[in-house]
């Protein structure tokens, strides 16, 4: 299939913290870093992620951290644009999600990297040690900080 256009804008809140990280991952532009970033997210490759305390993390986290990941997830079904089912591997002792721990209740965040999107957990199936399912939501932009 041939390559389509994709012509977008970055939000003004997002926008330099966009720069500088395609300038970390030593992308040309910011155009091409999103074009990594989509190609990335829709092949299925894993993403590092980990969780937040919602009132200290600000909405370019995902962009602008250097923090270790807790957690590598892969997309199992979109179920909206706003609610993702993933599936969770490498969890490196973190007792959050084997435990039933919930974000709502806790005030914790999934934090994707490369993502200036703030998730919700609002469910999750542990299957194993270290491995599981979660649904997230995303947090609307007139919830979040930063």
């Amino acid at each position: 299939m041939a390559d389509r256009l994709l012509q977008t804008r970055v939000p003004p809140a997002i926008a330099r913290s966009v720069k500088e990280a395609a300038a970390r991952d030593g992308d040309p532009s910011t155009a091409a870093w999103l074009r990594r970033l989509l190609t990335r997210h829709f092949s299925g490759e894993a993403f590092e992620a980990w969780m937040s305390p919602r009132e200290r993390t600000p909405a370019t986290e995902g962009i602008t951290s250097k923090r270790t990941a807790t957690y590598r997830l892969r997309e199992v079904r979109r179920h909206s644009p706003e609610v993702l089912e993933l599936e969770v591997r490498d969890v490196a002792d973190n007792p959050m999600l084997l435990h039933g721990v919930d974000g709502e209740r806790t005030g914790q965040v999934f934090v994707l990297r490369g993502s200036a999107t703030l998730w919700q957990l609002i469910a999750h199936f542990p299957v194993s040690p270290g491995r599981g399912h979660v649904v997230l939501r995303a947090i609307p932009w007139s919830d979040r900080r930063g």
